[in-house]
């Protein structure tokens, strides 16, 4: 807006009546005129459309240039600041303007010299914060059952807000970022390949967005068996008992117990460990050995043999003696003959 300028003036006017017939002269006192400029003010911002968190400069030019005083800023009737007329400018910057439409005027205070004005609104546009998210693993590929921590890293580092970790479309869990930093740690993964993304949660003025897709691939967990023996050796006919302890302790599925390529049995998995119960081993040595077969998340392994000992039973024999022998005579026509008796048990 274009407006004339006056500079103030003082003009003194005095007025004498010179009187008459009837009525006596008289002057009026000195009457002060002052007489102000008007003024006029433009605004604009730097830069527009911004986005939220950015700094924006505001700049009021104030005619004429010799115009002094302030300028304030305000949107509706919110008072952003203030700042003093330097050579016909006032500026200041700020970076709190809310996402969306922000409608601002420049107001001058006006000075002994010019009447104050107002500037034509002017709509700032602000759009929200761009992010971006970069996830990272602490170990690829992993084993079943190991920790593995997914960091994930929000940029710019100063918002605030939530990362939820996700496996495909199953949520791992959800944490809130410090300093634009969130990690999760699980050791819940299945062997095999999972697809993990971060997704960083936004808010009003800070826009949601989500990691480029992290390959971890999580092997089979190598597994041991530990064989041990209730009783070696053992007498023929005794109950042994193996025991097979499988490490990790949460592996499932079943140990087969061997006696050489020979199965005795096969037992289901229990808090890591498998028992078999026997006595019908033979007399003699047994390689006595575990199998386990492994499951989803762990390999198979076999236990180191086991020498299991049976002994024969021992045995006593008691000697009672012979029975005793009783002899007899018998006649036989005209000749006789001594003939022995054999106790009963050994007649025939």
């Amino acid at each position: 807006m274009t407006s004339r300028i006056f500079r103030r003036d003082r003009i003194l006017c005095p007025r004498s009546y010179l009187g008459s017939s009837y009525y006596s002269p008289s002057a009026s006192a000195a009457l002060t005129q002052v007489v102000q400029g008007l003024s006029a003010i433009s605004f604009g911002a730097v830069p527009n459309p911004s986005e939220y968190g950015s700094s924006v400069t505001l700049t009021a030019t104030v005619a004429p240039s010799t115009a002094t005083g302030s300028v304030q800023f305000l949107k509706g009737a919110t008072l952003l600041g203030s700042a003093s007329i330097v050579s016909g400018q006032a500026q200041m910057s700020l970076s709190t303007l809310p996402v969306g439409s922000n409608p601002i005027i420049a107001v001058y205070s006006g000075d002994a010299n010019y009447l104050s004005s107002t500037s034509t609104p002017v709509t700032q546009i602000v759009y929200k914060t761009g992010t971006s998210v970069a996830l990272a693993s602490s170990v690829n590929p992993s084993a079943s059952g190991q920790s593995v921590t997914f960091t994930a890293i929000v940029s710019p580092n100063w918002v605030s807000g939530t990362v939820q970790f996700l496996d495909g479309a199953t949520v791992l869990g959800t944490v809130t970022t410090t300093s634009g930093v969130a990690a999760l740690s699980l050791s819940s993964l299945s062997a095999g390949t999972h697809s993990i993304t971060a997704v960083y949660s936004g808010d009003a003025n800070i826009a949601t967005s989500t990691s480029a897709v992290l390959t971890q691939t999580v092997n089979k967990a190598a597994s041991t068996v530990s064989l041990g023996s209730s009783l070696n050796p053992s007498p023929f006919g005794q109950s042994v008992t193996f025991t097979a302890i499988v490490s990790p302790n949460w592996a499932t599925g079943t140990v087969q117990f061997l006696d050489g390529s020979n199965a005795l049995g096969t037992v289901t998995i229990s808090a890591g460990s498998a028992a078999l119960s026997l006595s019908n081993l033979s007399a003699g040595a047994h390689s006595i050995t575990a199998v386990y077969g492994g499951d989803a998340n762990d390999h198979s392994s076999a236990s180191n043999a086991v020498v299991e000992t049976v002994q024969k039973i021992a045995t006593t024999t008691t000697f009672t003696g012979w029975g005793l022998v009783h002899y007899s005579v018998r006649a036989f026509s005209s000749q006789s003959r001594l003939h022995r008796r054999m106790p009963p048990e050994q007649s025939a």
